[in-house]
This record gives C-alpha cells, sequence and structure tokens, in this order.
C-alpha cells in the first residue's frame, strides 16, 4: 500500500496495483494447500499486551474470504489503474486491514487490523476536510478498538488459534461484544456510516472499499456463528434487525442522488437479507447466507465496476460485454433468474415459507421492490457521465468478477465448493433440495414475492424520477441517513473536548486568565454549528 505517490497518476498500463493483490491471491493458494497454518508475527519483539502476541491463522474457512478480497482486489484496481493515489489510498487502506482481519488469529492481531481500517476511514475525512466525520470516525473506530482491547484482555493467556475457538469461551455478553464490532466493521445500518469510506470519490475505489468492509465484518459474524446459537439473541433480534435495516437501506436509496451515493446503501442492503437469513438457525440458512454473501461479492463488484468502466471503453463488442455483465449483475441483486441471487433469493423465501415465518420475508420482498427505480436509474445514467477514456485492459478487471457471476447464473452448483467452506457441511445435496422445483403452490408463493415487488418496482419508476427532479425525497433522505443524528452526536463530543480541555487549563491556572477562558469558552458554545 505504501507505493501510492500523493497527486502522481498510475500509467495507463502500471500493473503494480494488480500485481499487489494477485501476489496475496497466489499466497493463499499456496497456504491453503499446506492446510491450516500459524504464523507468528514480530517474533523478535516481545509486545507483551496482556500476554499476547500478534499471530495469524489461515485455515479452509478463511481462504473464501481470502480469495474473495484478492479477486475484488484485482478487479478493481485493474479497472481504475488511471486514477490519481488520492483516490486509491483509502480503499488501500480499508481493503489490507480487512484481509489483516481475516487471517486474524487472536483478538490482539484484530485489534491492530481494526487500527489499519479506521486509518483509512480518518484518512478519508482529512482527504475532504470533513470536521463532523472525521470526529464521528475517531469515536466509532475508537469503540470498537476499546471493545476488542477489552477482549484481548478477557482471553489473555490462550494460545493463538482461530478466532471462532476463541469465541467458544466467552459469556453472553463477550459474543454480543464481538458481533458488535463486527456490525460496525461491515456497516450494518444503524452504523452504515462506518463502512462508507469516501463517497466522494470515484466508483471503483468505492466499491474496494465497501464491499472489503463488509467482508471483514460477515467474515466475524460467520465465525461466531457457531458460539452464538441457541442464545435468545440469534432468534429473535437479528430477524428483527434485518427486517428494519432492509427496508431502512431500500428507502435511503430513493434519497441518494448519484451512483456512489446509491452503491453504499445497495451493500447495505445485501448485508441486511444476510442477517435475516443468519437469524434462523439452522444448516440452510448458514448455507443461504453464505450464497447471499458470495452474490453481494460477485454482482456488486461487477455492477459498480462495470459502471465506472462501461461509457470509457472503446468497442462496440466491448461496451456489449460490460452492459450484459451489468445487466446480469442487477437482476443477480434483486434476486431475478436465472442468478446465483434468484437461488439465494428462492431458498430463503422457500425455508421461511416451510418454517412458516411469513412475516420474517415481507419487508425483503417489499425493499426489493423499492430497489428497483434507483437501480434503473444507475443503469441509465452510466452513459451521461463525463467520458473518461479507460485502457482495454479495465475490461479485464470487469471480466475477473463477472466470469465467476455468468458460471454462477448458468450453474449455481458451481458454488457448492465455496458453500462448503463457508457452512463445514456438504452444500450439494441441500442446494439439490432447495432450489429444486416444490409443489405448484409453493413454487406459486416463492415466484409472486419474487415477480410481483420487481414488477412494482418498475411501475414506480416514474414516481421516482418525478420525486428525484422535485427534491421532495431529501428531507426522507437526511431522516433515513441518521446525518441529522451523527452531526449532533459529533458537535457534542467536539463541544465536550473544549469543555475539558479549558476547564483543565482553568484548573492549572487558578487565575483571572482561568475565569477569561471559561467565558471564551461560554462564547463558542453559543456560536459553535459544526
Amino acid at each position: 500500500m505504501l507505493f501510492l505517490g500523493e497527486g502522481n497518476r498510475y500509467r495507463p498500463r502500471d500493473p503494480l496495483p494488480a500485481l499487489i493483490a494477485g501476489t496475496v491471491f497466489a499466497t493463499a493458494l499456496l497456504l491453503q494447500e499446506r492446510g491450516p497454518t500459524q504464523i507468528e508475527l514480530l517474533p523478535w519483539w516481545d509486545i507483551g499486551l496482556f500476554g499476547s502476541q500478534p499471530a495469524i491463522w489461515i485455515d479452509q474457512f478463511a481462504s473464501p474470504f481470502v480469495f474473495g478480497l484478492a479477486l475484488l482486489g484485482i478487479a478493481a484496481t485493474t479497472v481504475g489503474a488511471r486514477l490519481s493515489s488520492r483516490n486509491w489510498a483509502t480503499a488501500l487502506l480499508l481493503w489490507g486491514g480487512a484481509l489483516y482481519m481475516v487471517i486474524s488469529a487472536n483478538p490482539l492481531t484484530l485489534l491492530l487490523s481494526w487500527i489499519v481500517c479506521e486509518l483509512g476511514l480518518v484518512g478519508a475525512s482529512l482527504l475532504t476536510w470533513n470536521s463532523r466525520s472525521l470526529v464521528y470516525r475517531l469515536a466509532a473506530g475508537g469503540v470498537g478498538a476499546v471493545a476488542l482491547l477489552l477482549l484481548t484482555k478477557e482471553t489473555a493467556g490462550a494460545p493463538p488459534a482461530d478466532v471462532q475457538t476463541m469465541l467458544a469461551g466467552l459469556s453472553l455478553r463477550w459474543l454480543v461484544a464481538f458481533f458488535a464490532v463486527g456490525a460496525l466493521r461491515m456497516g450494518l445500518y444503524p452504523l452504515h456510516l462506518a463502512g462508507f469510506g469516501r463517497t466522494d470519490a470515484a466508483l471503483a475505489p468505492l466499491v474496494l472499499g465497501r464491499l472489503a468492509s463488509a467482508l471483514a465484518g460477515l467474515y466475524l459474524w460467520f465465525r461466531g456463528l457457531e458460539a452464538i446459537h441457541g442464545s435468545p439473541l440469534h432468534i429473535d433480534y437479528l430477524i428483527v434487525w434485518g427486517g428494519v435495516a432492509v427496508l431502512v437501506s431500500a428507502l435511503a436509496t430513493w434519497g441518494a442522488r448519484s451512483a456512489r451515493a446509491i452503491f453504499p446503501w445497495l451493500v447495505g442492503f445485501e448485508l441486511s437479507v444476510i442477517v435475516v437469513a443468519l437469524g434462523f438457525a439452522g444448516p440452510h440458512f448458514s448455507m443461504l447466507a453464505s450464497l447471499e454473501m458470495v452474490n453481494l461479492l460477485l454482482a456488486g463488484g461487477v455492477l459498480g465496476l462495470s459502471l465506472h468502466t462501461i461509457h470509457g471503453v472503446e468497442g462496440r463488442w466491448t461496451r456489449r460485454w460490460i452492459r450484459g455483465l451489468s445487466l446480469l449483475s442487477l437482476a443477480s441483486l434483486l434476486g431475478l433468474p436465472p442468478t446465483p441471487g434468484f437461488a439465494a433469493r428462492w431458498g430463503l423465501y422457500r425455508s421461511v415459507i416451510e418454517a412458516g415465518s411469513w412475516a420474517a420475508i415481507l419487508p425483503v420482498a417489499v425493499a426489493t421492490g423499492l430497489l428497483v427505480p434507483p437501480l434503473l436509474t444507475m443503469i441509465r445514467t452510466e452513459g451521461q457521465w463525463p467520458p473518461r477514456w479507460q485502457p482495454n485492459h479495465a475490461v479485464v478487471g470487469v471480466t475477473v468478477l463477472g466470469l465467476p457471476l455468468a458460471l454462477a447464473s448458468a450453474q449455481p452448483l458451481l458454488l457448492t465448493p465455496v458453500l462448503d467452506l463457508l457452512t463445514g457441511a456438504k452444500s450439494y445435496s441441500a442446494m439439490i433440495h432447495l432450489v429444486r422445483a416444490a409443489s405448484p403452490q409453493m413454487s406459486l408463493k416463492i415466484m409472486t414475492l419474487i415477480i410481483v415487488p420487481t414488477l412494482a418496482g418498475y411501475s414506480l419508476d416514474r414516481v421516482y424520477d418525478r420525486w428525484h427532479k422535485d427534491a421532495q425525497l431529501d428531507e426522507l433522505w437526511s431522516v433515513l441517513s441518521l446525518d441529522w443524528l451523527y452531526a449532533l452526536l459529533a458537535s457534542t463530543v467536539l463541544r465536550a473536548a473544549i469543555a475539558v480541555s479549558l476547564l483543565l487549563a482553568f484548573l492549572e491556572l487558578g487565575s483571572t486568565l482561568g475565569w477569561a477562558l471559561i467565558a471564551g469558552l461560554l462564547v463558542v458554545l453559543m456560536m459553535l454549528r459544526r
């Protein structure tokens, strides 16, 4: 990540960014051949923090996340190779921190990886000179860092192992804290601002940073899945949380005014569907949540990178290929056939209906319909952006994620080896059972939940355009995005910091000057608006 030079642009054929991601991919392949691998970092330096030492752990469960992050890095850096270093600095910090988090062997290593991710987010706030965002980043990052620091103390003396083994001996309150850290990292509503990164950056770095942060948070949740099974939290609250988050994320896309603002909420929608699936205990739902995560990586990555690329590439067939991939990714995100998103949504709806929990999937169906107008707007306006020439190898970057998506659309069962690693069980027979033809009544119910919301959302397209042009959705956007709440928190923290610093100065001086400082503080607090 340190190769970036501020103000310099990559040469049109500079292979270094993609070479870094490719090296990560090749290293993961070599380490997977060795089986579970533990490597102690900095063995010559005894950090001595609660008896822990940084270490990494790579096993079959972590491999799909490492491979996914590596493919995402190769695709994004190849597509955006001509962007300036300012666009890439924070995204690559997030990506590197996410990789480090996935292979962490203990809470101390998780803490170090968390700090790397937060450096990227704080750097994004500094680049945009956004004081409120900076205060929030520091506050949210500090909360996560303190939680991981206390977790390091709680597990002091335990030998380095994978995170799942560490969680097995924790009490419920520590499990809740661990999952809260994971939600903060993935940017799940209402903790969404922690995972946004720079929404003013170009699409390729935004896609890399947002998806990398989401995958890192999902890794923590999937690691702790077995430890949290059977607790009241797992059944009751995750379904409610996911249902609320999926509706809010879909509604918030109506107030976003650009593809860069819509994309983070689109990721939040997919994350919420995964949380709903995880809320139901059982191997089928773990497999479906894993399938939704793969769909998020492939379809979400292809959609964002294709929108970044299509208007700058040359050649009619090249543009048709990228446009076809973008439409395929759109269909997969909406759960339409024939895509891996359809297989995941079909299996989820069927399993929940068979369990008699209709109310749990109605928010997902409604939110899917609400997503249609914003996503259609993203596709339609891609040709209206200012032209930016893209080198031919940018198409290769989109194809890195687009080809697996196309193959999985042709045959979703090709994803079963990945699902086997994520669930620790043979998923082929379960996939066959879930996606095969059900009874006519069941098939009608499932197709109704998939097709009707999509058609209803399409019928709202003109309403969406009219409301968007008249700025009638700005108030909805400000309420749902919680900007007002985080602005209030940021102002409160800033005022408290000024108050404490001046109070300490008064106590130290103990003179008329101290009282003058207090009077000045009151004036500042009355005039402060940010």
